[in-house]
Parts: structure tokens; C-alpha cells; sequence
């Protein structure tokens, strides 16, 4: 006796049933019936939402130093399409940093306190000497700041890249062009 194998062309593995092999069979399946499966598994996770909360934590927690590397990877690929995603969902979810904050005010006040650290392990600065050392330039695009209103004051090795806050390290700059060039260092801003 010969042993039945799927009807569908091309497929040649074990009949499993009503002529189809099993990955061919549940493919079938799912075709015919996926709206209401996928109906049943949204009912379940809404019954099971404890669990599914507790499952996504924990893989998390086991990724996350691969889903680090992946960010990192997303955005050296392609850095413009990631800020712009960026600002999509920040205009979709108005209010979510504030939210954030007062939903964890450890975790913000931890962060707070490391960017205070990293600004007082510096020199007192008078920024009075910046601008008469480098006069209303800005250092990053080379125009005159026209006012205070406009005025901010860039670390051009950023405090979070390990530059110190000290006289040597702060420069003038427009607040659009500061607030652009961000974390980066200047030749990071001219890839971009």
C-alpha cells in the first residue's frame, strides 16, 4: 500500500487530512476561519490581560539587550525616518512625557539627580567669559545670535557622551541649532 501525501501542488509531505499534509491543513484553516480565531485569541488576552502583562515583562527583560542593539541599528540605518516616527507618535500621544513623569517620579527624579551629578562633577562657569571669548556666534552654523531670547549654550562634547561642563567644552549657539544638534557631536550633525 502506497502512503498518501498532500494534494496540493508541489507538496509532497504525509497526508495528515482531507488530503492536505499538517502545515498545508492548518494554513487552510486559518484562511477559512482566521476572523474568528483571532476574534477568540483578543477575547482571551482581555480575560488574561494579568498574564499577557507578566509574559511581555519578562521577555522584555530576557531582549532587552538585543532589542537595544536593534534600536541602534534602526537608527543608523536610516536616522531622518526614525526622528520623524519619533515626532509622528509624540504628536499622536500629546501630554505622554508629562504623563510619564508624574507616573514615576523615581525613575525621573533618579534621572534628574544623574544630569545634576554630571553637571556639578564640572567648573563653576561664568558664562559672561563664554560670550566675550567667543562673542554672539553661533559655533555650530557660524551666524550672529541676534538676543538672549535666541541665546543657549552648547556643550560640544554633550554631558551625556562624557564632556565635561567647564569653560572649554561650552560654546554659543542659536536655541534651534543647539536643540538640532541634541547629543551629537558636530561631525555626528554633519552626517545627518
Amino acid at each position: 500500500m502506497t502512503e498518501r501525501t498532500c494534494t496540493l501542488g508541489g507538496c509532497n509531505k504525509p497526508h495528515y487530512s482531507k488530503g492536505m499534509c499538517k502545515p498545508c491543513y492548518r494554513r487552510d484553516y486559518y484562511v477559512r476561519n482566521g476572523e474568528r480565531e483571532r476574534a477568540n485569541f483578543k477575547a482571551w488576552r482581555e480575560r488574561n490581560i494579568e498574564h499577557e502583562r507578566q509574559r511581555w515583562i519578562a521577555w522584555h527583560a530576557a531582549n532587552r539587550d538585543a532589542l537595544a542593539t536593534h534600536k541602534r541599528e534602526l537608527y543608523a540605518a536610516d536616522p531622518e525616518g526614525d526622528r520623524n516616527r519619533v515626532a509622528e507618535w509624540r504628536k499622536r500621544n500629546p501630554g505622554s512625557h508629562r504623563r510619564w513623569r508624574e507616573a514615576n517620579p523615581e525613575k525621573w527624579a533618579l534621572l534628574n539627580r544623574a544630569n545634576q551629578r554630571r553637571r556639578r562633577s564640572g567648573d563653576k562657569v561664568d558664562y559672561s567669559k563664554i560670550l566675550e571669548r567667543d562673542g554672539w556666534v553661533c559655533h555650530i552654523c557660524g551666524y550672529p545670535i541676534d538676543g538672549l531670547d535666541d541665546l543657549h549654550f552648547d556643550h560640544v562634547i554633550p554631558l551625556i557622551k562624557g564632556g565635561p561642563h567647564s569653560l572649554t567644552n561650552i560654546r554659543p549657539a542659536h536655541a534651534k541649532c543647539n536643540l538640532r544638534k541634541g547629543a551629537k557631536l558636530l561631525e555626528e550633525l554633519a552626517l545627518v
